[in-house]
């Protein structure tokens, strides 16, 4: 696990098709090239309204909060991301300050935490590799049970696959891929857990 030159992975999104997209004052939220054609599946507690250009036969699957976290992990362990790619909305000191407690009952973390200070101030991606996913599941965990605010909200991505999940304060989890089929198997996934 290790934070990452935020202009460094912003030109390996690119390669894939995902782009930054400014929202409101301070926030960045990562979508797909406009010209690919996305699927996406909305999790959530209330259905939300799909963001424009995605496909209108998306999946939309309610969940009570407390499974939108375990939703997550199946989402990305289905999706088969060599390394998560974490990127918060706003900056790190936000989602931080938010789970300071849980995190710090984390191994995983304990390890790079003195390094996570450096970067509060950023939105660097972490790089997160599978055997350390339980950050990313705490993370999540206390982001749908206790964010406030878009600058809570985190995306998660990869550099080898067009794929965007967000997790929002709302609490909701918005998935968008472009890879044909992936996005029909991940709701059959996220339904079964």
């Amino acid at each position: 696990m290790e934070f990452l030159p935020y202009s460094e992975v912003l030109s390996a999104l690119d390669a894939v098709g995902i782009q930054p997209q400014a929202d409101g004052d301070d926030l960045i939220r990562f979508e797909l090239n406009p010209s690919a054609t996305a699927r996406a599946a909305t999790i959530s507690v209330e259905q939300l309204h799909l963001r424009p250009g995605i496909d209108p036969d998306s999946h939309n699957i309610d969940l009570p909060t407390e499974r939108l976290a375990a939703a997550v992990d199946h989402l990305v362990y289905h999706a088969h991301l060599g390394e998560a790619i974490v990127i918060p909305v706003g900056k790190w000191r936000n989602i931080l300050d938010l789970a300071a407690f849980e995190l710090a009952k984390d191994e995983d973390w304990i390890d790079i935490d003195a390094e996570a200070t450096l970067h509060q101030n950023s939105r660097d991606p972490l790089a997160v590799r599978p055997k350390k996913r339980k950050v990313v599941s705490t993370m999540v965990e206390v982001l749908v049970s206790s964010g406030t605010e878009p600058n809570h909200d985190l995306t998660i991505t990869a550099v080898d696959v067009p794929i965007v999940i967000e997790v929002r304060h709302d609490p909701a989890v918005i998935v968008t891929c472009a890879v044909p089929g992936l996005i029909d198997s991940l709701a059959t996934a996220v339904i079964s857990t």
